[in-house]
C-alpha cells in the first residue's frame, strides 16, 4: 500500500465514515456545497433553469462534447468539495464543457424526482451531439437508469458512460458484500442501507430505474467502469460487468487493488490520477 494511499483511507474514515444515527438532514448540512468553490467558479455559470439546479463548468467548450456529471452522496446528500474538484479536472482534461446536475434527493426528494430531473435536463436542453454520463457511487447508477429510461422514451442515449465505484443494487443482497465490509473505508452496509430505504420509499428497490442491475441492458452505450477492491460494492460492480458484457455492452473495466469506494475524488491519489488520465482517453478517443 502507497503511502498516499494510507493517508487517504485515514482522512476517508475520519471524514466520511460517521457510524453515528442515520440522519440526511445533518449529513447535508455538513457536507453539501451547493455552489461552485472559489477556483472553480470563475469557469462555472448557473443552469438556465427555473426549477431544476445545476452549474457549467467550461460552457464555451460546448462544441468538443458536454458530460453531465451526476456525483455520489447515496442519494441523499453531496455534491461535496471532492466531487467540484473532481469534475473541474475531468472538465480541463478533457477540454469539454461539464454540466453538473444538482438533482433532487432524499428525504425532500425520493425516487423518482431526480432520476425525472436528469431525465429532463438531458432531453430538452440542446447539449452537443457529443455528450456523456458522468457518475460516482449512486450517481453512477442514476446515469445507468436514466439512460435506460431515455432509451424507454426514444430520446438520444449517451455517447458513452463514465462509470465509478457504482451503486447499481440498492438491495445490498450480493452475499459477496459482507466479504468486503470491513475492507471499505468510507461505508458502512447500514448506513447503505438507510439511505437505499429513504430513497427508494415505497418503491420496488428492484427497479431498473432504482437498481440498473436488473434492467435490460441490451443496446446500452459503451462504458468505462472502475472500481477498488476495497470496496464494499466491488462484488456488485462485478456482476454488473458480467451482465453487461453478456448483454453485448462494450465494457473497459478497472479493477485497482486495494482503494477504497469513490477513490477517484481523492486528487493526490496516483490511483486518482491514473483513473482520470484513463477516463480522458476513454472519452476523448
Amino acid at each position: 500500500m502507497s503511502i498516499q494511499n494510507s493517508i487517504a483511507k485515514l482522512y476517508v474514515r475520519l471524514v466520511f465514515r460517521d457510524e453515528g444515527p442515520f440522519d440526511a438532514l445533518k449529513t447535508q448540512r455538513q457536507f453539501n456545497i451547493p455552489d461552485p468553490p472559489r477556483g472553480i467558479a470563475k469557469r462555472a455559470e448557473p443552469l438556465a433553469h427555473d426549477k431544476i439546479r445545476g452549474f457549467w463548468i467550461d460552457k464555451q467548450n460546448s462544441n468538443r462534447g458536454v458530460l453531465v456529471y451526476l456525483h455520489g452522496g447515496a442519494y441523499y446528500f453531496g455534491p461535496v468539495k471532492e466531487h467540484w474538484q473532481y469534475f473541474a479536472r475531468i472538465c480541463k482534461q478533457t477540454g469539454m464543457a461539464g454540466l453538473l446536475i444538482d438533482y433532487g434527493f432524499a428525504p425532500q426528494h425520493p425516487f423518482p424526482k431526480g432520476l425525472d430531473e436528469i431525465v429532463e435536463i438531458v432531453s430538452t436542453f440542446d447539449l452537443s451531439e457529443n455528450w456523456f454520463f458522468l457518475g460516482d457511487s449512486s450517481g453512477a447508477g442514476m446515469a445507468v437508469s436514466a439512460t435506460l429510461k431515455l432509451r424507454e422514451l426514444n430520446q438520444k442515449l449517451p455517447t458513452k458512460l463514465v462509470l465509478m465505484s457504482p451503486w447499481v443494487d440498492v438491495t445490498l443482497k450480493n452475499p459477496g458484500i459482507e466479504l468486503n465490509k470491513h475492507e471499505d473505508v468510507m461505508m458502512t452496509v447500514e448506513r447503505l442501507s438507510n439511505a437505499a430505504r429513504s430513497y427508494v420509499g415505497d418503491a420496488d428497490p428492484t427497479d431498473p430505474l432504482i437498481s440498473p442491475m436488473f434492467g435490460d441492458l441490451i443496446g446500452l452505450p459503451p462504458m468505462l467502469i472502475q472500481m477498488g477492491t476495497a470496496d464494499l460494492l466491488l462484488s456488485d460492480c462485478r456482476k454488473f460487468v458480467q451482465k453487461c458484457r453478456e448483454a453485448g455492452v462494450d465494457v473497459k473495466y478497472e479493477e485497482v487493488p486495494d482503494v477504497f469506494h469513490d477513490f477517484m475524488m481523492i486528487s493526490f491519489l496516483p490511483e486518482a490520477k491514473r483513473a482520470i488520465k484513463s477516463q480522458t482517453e476513454f472519452l476523448t478517443f
